[in-house]
C-alpha cells in the first residue's frame, strides 16, 4: 500500500516514533492495518519523514488480549515483511523473518508468564508451574469457599449469618466474596488493600467520604445537562408555546440554584418541587404544536425524575447516615474477612497443586517490575512497546506497561472506549480515557483520532453518530461521542436506516435518564451495579 494511500490520520499514527501515542480507533478505521504498517516501518527503518536505523524484531514488545490475535498480527508483520524482503535494507528484512518466530508478540499474560519463568528464584516459585484454566480456577475456589463458610457455621459465626441474611442467602454471599476477590485482583497488591485503603472510605467524615462527593457531582452533572437541553429546547418554543417556555425557564433558575450543593448537608437540605406544566389552552391545542408539546413533556418528566431520585440518596440526616454507614462497615469487614480466608486457602490450593492463575501472573509480573534493578534489566531490552486493546487494561496491567516504558517513553497503545467489553473481568475503561485527555491537552504524549470509516456505508454512519452523539457523553459513560468518537460522514448521504420507534415509557426520554455510574463503579468505595441477586454495595451512600 502507497503512503498517500493511508488517510492523514493514518499516517501520523505509523509515523509516531518519539514519545508516547495513544490512537483512538473506531471501528472499521484500519486499526490492524495501522499497527502492522506502523511495526513493520520500524523493522525495515522506512518511516517517513524520520532518518532512523532499523530496528530488531526481538527488540519489540507487541501485547494483545487474546492469542488468536497475536498470531494474526505476527502472520500479517510475516507477510508485509515478505513483501519487502528484495527492498530497502533486504539483509536486515530476511534477517527480521528468521528472528519474528521469536519475537516477544502474545498476549500480556503471555508475556507475564515468561518473566516469571525466567526470574522465579526471585519469587520462590517453582520453575514447573502451570497456569490454572477458568475451570480449574473456579473448581478450587469454589471448593476453598465453601470450606471457609463451613466452617464459619460450625464456629456459630452470627457476623456471617447476618451478612448471608443480607445479602439473600449462601449462594449469594458466595457470589459477593468472589466479586470482591476479583476486583482485588484487578489492583495492585489489591489483596493488602482490602483492610486499608478501601476501608477507609468508612471512617472518613461525610464530606471527605468519595462516596459522597461522587454523588454530588453527579448531581451538578445532571444539572448541568439539563440546563443545557433546556436552553436548546426553549428556543424552539418561543413565539409557540410561550407558557411552557416560561415554565422551563423556571425550572432552569431552581436548577442553578441547585447546582451550587458543595456538601451534604447541602444536598439534605434541597427540597425539590417543580410546580404543574401549564394547562394546554384552545389556540395552543389547534396549532401545529403536537411535536413541541412531546418534546416538553419528555424532557421535563425526565430531568425531575432524575434530580429527584438523585436528592434522595441524602434523605437521611448527617447523624443517621453516619448510622448506616458504620452498619454497613461492619458487614463490609465481614466480608472482608472471609474474602482474605478464601484467599489465603485458594492460596495453598494452588500451591500445593505447583499452579498460577491469571490474576497471579500479573501480580506476580508486577512485583518483579517494582524492583528497580529487575525493571531496568527488562525495559533495556525493548526500543519500543506496543500494547492493542488498550481500553480493556486494568490497574495492574498498566502498572506493569509503565515499569516497562516510563524511563524511555516509548510506548505504542491502541484502542477504542466504545468498544470495551471487558468490564466484567474488571477492565478500567478509565484509564484510557484520562489519558486520551491528558495526551489531547499535549502533556505526557500524543493522541491521535482515527475516526473514518472504510466499511459501512455513510448513511449508517450518520444514523450511528446522532444515535450515539446523544447516548455517550461525558456524564453518562465519562467518553464525549460528540467531540471525540464521532465518525467522519463525507459526501452526499443516503438514508439507510428505517427506524420503527415503540413508546415504552415516556418519562424516560432525558439524555441522563438511563443511570450508568461507571466511573463509581471503577472505584473501591464503588456503588453496586444492579444485579438479579442482592449484592453487598462498597458504597455508604446507597
Amino acid at each position: 500500500m502507497e503512503w498517500s494511500d493511508w488517510s492523514e490520520e493514518q499516517r501520523r499514527a505509523i509515523s509516531r516514533h518519539e514519545g508516547n501515542t495513544l490512537v483512538s480507533a473506531s471501528a472499521g478505521s484500519g486499526k490492524t492495518a495501522v499497527v502492522v504498517e506502523h511495526v513493520v516501518r520500524l523493522i525495515t527503518g522506512t518511516l517517513e519523514d524520520a532518518d532512523l536505523p532499523p530496528v530488531p524484531v526481538r527488540r519489540m514488545l507487541l501485547l494483545t488480549f487474546n492469542n488468536a490475535v497475536g498470531e494474526e498480527l505476527r502472520g500479517k508483520i510475516h507477510a508485509e515483511l515478505l513483501k519487502r524482503v528484495n527492498g530497502e535494507n533486504a539483509a536486515h528484512v530476511r534477517d527480521q523473518l528468521y528472528d519474528l518466530p521469536f519475537a516477544d508478540i502474545g498476549t500480556l499474560h503471555g508475556y507475564c508468564k515468561k518473566l516469571i519463568s525466567e526470574f522465579f528464584d526471585v519469587l520462590g516459585l517453582d520453575p514447573a508451574f502451570n497456569v490454572a484454566d477458568e475451570e480449574e480456577k473456579n473448581r478450587l475456589f469454589d471448593r476453598c469457599t465453601e470450606d471457609v463458610l463451613s466452617k464459619a457455621a460450625e464456629e456459630g459465626d452470627v457476623k456471617v449469618y447476618e451478612l448471608a441474611e443480607f445479602l439473600g442467602g449462601r449462594e449469594a454471599l458466595k457470589e459477593n466474596i468472589r466479586a470482591f476477590y476479583d476486583r482485588a485482583c484487578a489492583d495492585h497488591n489489591g489483596l493488602d488493600k482490602l483492610q486499608n485503603e478501601w476501608m477507609r472510605e468508612y471512617y472518613l467524615p461525610l464530606d471527605k467520604s468519595n462516596s459522597v462527593r461522587f454523588f454530588i457531582e453527579k448531581f451538578r452533572s445532571v444539572c448541568k445537562q439539563a440546563l443545557e437541553e433546556i436552553s436548546e429546547l426553549e428556543k424552539r418554543l418561543k413565539g409557540k408555546l410561550d407558557r411552557h417556555r416560561e415554565s422551563l425557564l423556571a425550572d432552569a433558575a431552581m436548577i442553578r440554584a441547585m447546582r451550587k450543593v458543595k456538601t451534604y448537608d447541602d444536598m439534605h437540605a434541597l427540597n425539590i418541587s417543580f410546580p404543574a406544566a401549564p394547562r394546554i389552552n384552545k389556540e395552543e391545542k389547534e396549532a401545529d404544536t403536537g411535536e413541541l408539546l412531546e418534546s416538553y413533556k419528555y424532557l421535563r418528566d425526565g430531568y425531575k425524575k432524575e434530580l429527584t431520585e438523585r436528592a434522595a440518596m441524602f434523605a437521611h440526616s448527617k447523624a443517621e447516615e453516619r448510622a448506616r454507614m458504620d452498619s454497613a462497615r461492619e458487614f463490609v469487614l465481614t466480608l472482608t474477612r472471609l474474602t482474605l480466608d478464601v484467599a489465603a486457602g485458594y492460596a495453598e490450593e494452588k500451591s500445593r497443586e505447583n499452579k498460577l492463575d491469571f490474576d497471579d501472573l500479573q501480580q506476580y509480573a508486577c512485583k518483579l517490575l517494582d524492583d528497580p534493578a529487575i525493571a531496568k534489566t527488562v525495559a533495556q531490552r525493548y526500543d519500543y512497546v506496543c500494547v492493542d486493546e488498550y481500553q480493556d487494561i486494568n490497574d495492574v496491567q498498566e502498572r506493569l506497561l509503565q515499569a516497562l516504558t516510563r524511563k524511555r517513553q516509548n510506548l505504542f497503545m491502541v484502542g477504542d472506549a466504545k468498544q470495551s467489553i471487558y468490564a466484567f473481568r474488571n477492565a478500567d475503561t478509565t484509564i484510557f480515557l484520562k489519558k486520551y485527555d491528558k495526551f489531547s491537552a499535549g502533556k505526557g504524549g500524543e493522541a491521535v483520532k482515527l475516526n473514518r470509516n472504510f466499511r459501512s456505508d455513510a448513511g449508517i454512519l450518520q444514523f450511528v453518530n446522532e444515535i450515539f452523539g446523544r447516548l455517550m457523553t461525558k456524564n453518562s459513560c465519562g467518553f464525549d461521542y460528540e467531540k471525540d468518537g464521532k465518525f467522519i460522514v463525507e459526501g452526499e448521504v443516503k438514508p439507510a436506516v428505517r427506524l420503527a420507534l415503540f413508546e415504552k415509557d415516556k418519562k424516560r426520554f432525558f439524555r441522563l435518564s438511563s443511570r450508568t455510574d461507571t466511573a463509581c463503579a471503577r472505584t473501591p468505595n464503588a456503588c453496586a451495579r444492579q444485579r438479579q441477586r442482592p449484592r453487598l454495595a462498597i458504597s455508604p451512600t446507597v
